[in-house]
């Protein structure tokens, strides 16, 4: 009997051990094994049973003639992939356009030829139906879509008109079985393209949108705008727009004209702009893509940086007051010209992240357009102990008192900690971004040497204080490597 208590003792351990090791992998798929000219390009995923499902545009020809979803395993194996569409018709999906219904299934919002569409797919990824949503006088086409309060659809994306081309804001609302209950096109003199949208406290809805300037648009629950604003310091599309949990709006958008620099913008419920940061070489000259909120919240920001003609997927934690935690950068294709663009992120139950997008080959690269996933861990880093780029924008002052000096900083995990107080008593705590405390000790003198090189790259706290406990200093350090 002592042995099998032995033998499920040991089992349960390792099983625990097992399942703490984060998850990596990144890999780079083909959608279309049935021609050699396939391309294909994720736009869209989140975590399902047992893994990930995303979204993407696949063709032939590489002319975007379906639309498909691939279904990977947590360890990033192909579990399933489905085309739809015939190849004579033009198909296409907008950024985080992929949902998983109320009954667990899965919603997609794209577009056909000049039509608005909506398919809804079984676990299998066998179709149950799709909706198609015309107008006479404008082109339809999405760019992400949202689960409405009612547990209905909520789609945002773009209305131009066929005789002069102008390009309008479109939304339209369908209950779950797809049924349009009502479609609204906002004008305006200038081009304007609906790109982000998310449901507010009251039921009614807020939408990103712009172009030349980032442009937020409050909506009621019936379709009626309540209050429309630019934001000049935004010169891009207002992308990722979401509710935060205090109910206040946050959206990035290119800052500047060179687009090489990300802004992070907080509205409150009436407009009214409350904060505006922006972080230097992150950007991108092709807009933004995805910003989540996380539980701890904190926002993570999805996109790519270009340099030349080379393209990188990007990462950027954000703290809740605007700074800025990390940057990060990845890659798929590794030749100076290949391009890898991240369109998609979301949180993962091991703690980490998955995120989606594609990635074009040139040489001496080879192959065509492909769906690129990449998992990663609650750091961003892409292998154990391993992060693809370093942190290029930070507050100034990252420790905030002049009685505690942490040098050098950034660090490889050895350091010094200078004091300008009494030490007798004296204590230093750091913890890391998920606030566990990984370092503990006395100060006994005006100089203290500390090694954590056993800790991945990637921001610490710290908080010093006296032998009566009251707070001297804390702040901020780098570890990179």
């Amino acid at each position: 009997m002592r042995k099998h208590w032995v033998i499920f003792i040991t089992s349960l351990m390792l099983s625990h051990f097992l399942w703490a090791q984060p998850v990596y992998f990144n890999n780079r798929y083909d959608l279309g094994n049935d021609h050699v000219y396939t391309c294909s390009a994720s736009n869209s995923i989140f975590g399902v049973s047992g893994g990930y499902i995303a979204a993407a545009e696949v063709d032939s020809l590489c002319n975007w003639g379906r639309v498909g979803l691939l279904k990977v395993d947590s360890l990033g194996n192909k579990v399933f992939e489905r085309k739809y569409g015939t190849g004579i018709h033009s198909y296409g999906i907008g950024i985080k356009a992929l949902l998983l219904s109320n009954d667990n299934n899965y919603l997609l919002a794209g577009y056909k030829d000049s039509a608005l569409i909506l398919w809804k797919f079984d676990k299998n990824g066998d179709t149950l139906w799709t909706r198609t949503y015309y107008d006479t006088l404008y082109y339809l086409s999405s760019s992400t879509c949202q689960l409405t309060r009612d547990k209905g659809i909520i789609v945002v994306g773009l209305a131009q008109e066929k005789k002069t081309g102008l390009r309008q804001i479109l939304l339209l609302k369908a209950d779950s079985s797809g049924k349009q209950q009502w479609k609204k096109i906002f004008t305006s003199s200038s081009n304007d393209w609906g790109y982000s949208v998310d449901t507010c406290r009251d039921g009614g809805y807020i939408v990103g949108s712009g172009w030349n300037n980032a442009q937020l648009t409050k909506i009621d629950s019936s379709g009626k705008m309540i209050w429309q604003y630019n934001y000049s310091s935004a010169t891009g599309l207002a992308g990722g727009v979401i509710t935060t949990k205090k109910g206040k709006f946050v959206f990035i958008s290119a800052w500047g004209t060179v687009h090489k620099e990300t802004g992070f913008f907080e509205v409150s419920d009436s407009g009214k702009l409350l904060m505006s940061n922006h972080y230097n070489d992150t950007g991108t000259s092709t807009g933004p893509s995805t910003l989540i909120e996380l539980n701890n919240g904190h926002f993570l920001d999805v996109g790519q940086v270009t340099d030349g003609n080379t393209v990188d997927g990007s990462l950027l934690l954000i703290d809740s007051t605007g700074n800025l935690l990390w940057y990060r950068n990845y890659k798929k294709l590794k030749a100076p010209n290949s391009q890898n663009y991240l369109r998609d992120v979301k949180s993962t139950l091991d703690g980490g992240f998955i995120a989606s997008g594609f990635c074009i080959p040139s040489a001496p690269d080879t192959g065509k357009q492909d769906v690129w996933v990449i998992k990663l861990d609650s750091n961003g880093c892409d292998s154990i102990g391993h992060c693809s780029s370093v942190i290029t924008s930070l507050p100034e002052k990252l420790d905030e008192s002049e009685n505690v000096k942490i040098y050098p900083n950034p660090n490889n995990g050895i350091f010094t900690v200078a004091l300008q107080v009494e030490t007798g008593g004296t204590q230093i705590e750091i913890f890391d971004m998920l606030g566990q405390s990984i370092y503990k000790r006395e100060l006994h003198s005006a100089y203290k040497s500390i090694n954590i090189t056993s800790q991945p790259p990637g921001i610490y706290l710290y908080r010093v204080i006296s032998g009566n406990l009251n707070l001297i200093s804390s702040g901020k350090f780098i570890i990179q490597k």
